[in-house]
């Protein structure tokens, strides 16, 4: 679980940021032990994982301040700026790390993307989903190849849409409809805006009597190219 420390008899600027920032869920990351140094790839049939490299801990909410792109021109020096990517500011006690899940509350996007039924064996009738947190599966829809006609999947009746600490999935029912193994399928859903941090630029250091707010530079997650799931 992640966890913040505030050490004693420090100012910090956590009462700003307490003030200007909103509730985010905070989860930290860690390499799964089935991670391979050297081919710089995952077991893509681990069970613990599920083939993404990377092990959550549990979401904890904290406060962020989130600044746009363009209104910080020192990071874009360095051409680190791409779509997608924003800065935020944590309070001083929050210590986020590399590849750590930052999730948004209150709001909700949509997204589309491709699957393939038993992307990974180990979920048996449940196939993985991009984003942590999920909240509605709009529709589920694939092209039957012999047919050339449209198949609609309903929910409840053929699918239903499963959640746990880390993961979301889309679960095929038994005596339902559902695509054959290794075909694909296109899946609609709306879900919490989800974030990576992909830097930890922490260029001011924290004095004896000062404690400086955190900042790290965050990507979100469909835009990264090799991002889990």
């Amino acid at each position: 679980m992640g966890t913040t420390t505030q050490l004693p008899g420090r100012k910090t600027d956590d009462v700003f940021i307490e003030r200007r920032g909103k509730n985010v869920l905070w989860q930290r990351s860690m390499y799964c032990s089935c991670y391979k140094a050297e081919t710089g790839q995952p077991d893509f049939g681990c069970p613990l994982c599920l083939g993404l490299g990377y092990i959550y801990d549990t979401a904890t909410t904290v406060k962020m301040l989130m600044t746009g792109v363009k209104q910080d021109k020192s990071y874009s020096i360095v051409a680190a700026w791409e779509l997608g990517t924003c800065r935020a500011t944590f309070k001083a006690s929050v210590t986020v790390g590399f590849k750590d899940r930052i999730m948004f509350q209150g709001v909700m996007l949509t997204f589309t993307e491709l699957l393939t039924r038993k992307q990974r064996t180990a979920l048996g009738s449940k196939d993985l989903l991009k984003f942590g947190k999920v909240t509605n599966i709009i529709k589920v829809i694939q092209r039957d190849p012999t047919l050339k006609t449209l198949i609609t999947y309903r929910e409840s009746i053929d699918y239903r849409l499963v959640t746990d600490t880390s993961n979301s999935y889309i679960e095929w029912l038994a005596g339902g409809n559902k695509p054959a193994d290794n075909e694909r399928y296109s899946i609609l859903y709306e879900h919490l805006p989800e974030f990576i941090v992909w830097d930890v630029p922490q260029v001011r250091t924290d004095s004896e009597y000062y404690q400086f707010a955190k900042f790290s530079i965050l990507r979100r997650k469909d835009m990264i190219e090799n991002a889990p799931a």
